[in-house]
């Protein structure tokens, strides 16, 4: 196995994850109280789901092999903006935790295609 394939690989990401899995509980939990922390803590989780996209970015364009593989969700700007749009709404949280979950999958593929391509 080779560099490129050792240098993508979902470990890279977990921080990014487990960030969201700390704070995904407090959230429902803060949006079911109408607490408007959850505003507060959504923001903080977005700023954390963009620098996940930004490193995903990064690292497919710097393996020559895998630039054509999507790790974000269909219409994932989309939904994004979405979140944005309608943070006070618990519907916003929904959405987030969809776009980590796909985001996720999408991780996992790429780094298996990496070590196989590699």
């Amino acid at each position: 196995m080779n560099e490129t394939a050792d240098s993508f690989n979902k470990e890279k990401f977990e921080a990014f994850f487990s960030y969201w899995s700390e704070k995904r509980l407090l959230i429902e939990k803060a949006y079911d109280e109408h607490n408007t922390l959850a505003i507060e803590m959504m923001n903080d989780v977005i700023v954390n789901y963009e620098n996940l996209l930004a490193l995903a970015e990064t690292e497919m364009s710097l393996q020559s092999g895998l630039g054509i593989l999507r790790i974000s969700p269909m219409n994932g700007q989309e939904r994004l903006q979405f979140v944005k749009d309608n943070i006070h709404n618990h519907r916003s949280f929904i959405q987030l935790d969809a776009l980590y979950l796909e985001t996720k999958k999408g991780i996992a593929r790429s780094a298996a295609i990496a070590k196989k391509r590699f």
